[in-house]
C-alpha cells in the first residue's frame, strides 16, 4: 500500500518504495498522483485510488483481500514491470546510454568546429573563431546530444548571418571590418 494524503499541489515523490513493493510480486494499491500514475496502471499492475480518499483506499484493499486471482495477477504483472522497467540494471543501462550520448555529443561538437576552424585557417591564413567556440559547441553537444548539433549549427549560422546583414546594411558597418559576435 502506497497511500499519499491529498495535497494542494502535485509534488514530486520518489517511487523507490513503490518499485520495491512491485518487485516483491505483491499487488500494489497506490494513490493516483505524481510519478505513481506513470508506473501503476490501474487494474493491470496495481490499483490506483484518489489521494487522501481513505474509504476508496479501504475498498481497494478489501477488493484484493476478497479476490486472490486479482491479487495474484496484479502482483505478477507488477513484478514483471518492476524488473523490466525499474530495476537497478535498467537504470544503469539508461544512465550508460545517456553518458555515451553526452560523450559522443561533446566530441562531435568540438571536432565539427575544430575542423571548420582549420579549414578556414588553411584557406585564408586567418583565424575565424576561438577555441571557446569549440568548447561551447562541445558542451551543447553533451547536453543536447549529437543528433541536435546540425540544428544548433544551422540556427546559429542563420542568426549570425541575420545579425551580420543587419549590421552591414542598417549600421553602415564596412564589409571588411570584423564583427565581434
Amino acid at each position: 500500500v502506497v497511500p499519499v494524503p491529498a495535497m494542494r499541489q502535485d509534488m514530486w515523490l520518489s517511487p523507490m518504495k513503490l518499485f520495491e513493493y512491485m518487485a516483491s510480486g505483491k499487488a500494489v494499491v497506490a494513490s493516483a498522483m505524481g510519478q505513481i500514475v506513470n508506473v501503476v496502471r490501474d487494474g493491470e499492475n496495481g490499483l490506483l485510488v484518489p489521494a487522501g480518499d481513505g474509504q476508496t483506499l479501504a475498498d481497494a484493499i478489501n477488493r484484493l483481500i476478497a479476490d486472490p486471482d486479482l491479487r495474484g495477477r496484479l502482483g505478477r504483472q507488477a513484478h514483471a514491470d518492476a524488473l523490466k522497467n525499474h530495476s537497478w540494471e535498467q537504470y544503469l543501462l539508461h544512465l550508460e546510454q545517456i553518458l555515451n550520448n553526452a560523450i559522443i555529443g561533446a566530441i562531435a561538437g568540438y571536432l565539427v568546429l575544430w575542423t571548420v576552424y582549420w579549414l578556414f585557417k588553411l584557406a585564408t591564413g586567418k583565424e575565424g573563431m576561438g577555441y571557446g567556440d569549440f568548447k561551447l559547441l562541445a558542451a551543447i553537444g553533451a547536453w543536447l546530444g549529437w543528433t541536435m548539433l546540425p540544428l544548433v549549427i544551422m540556427l546559429s549560422s542563420v542568426v549570425g548571418a541575420v545579425v551580420g546583414i543587419i549590421l552591414i546594411v542598417a549600421a553602415n558597418h564596412g564589409r571588411n571590418i570584423p564583427i565581434p559576435f
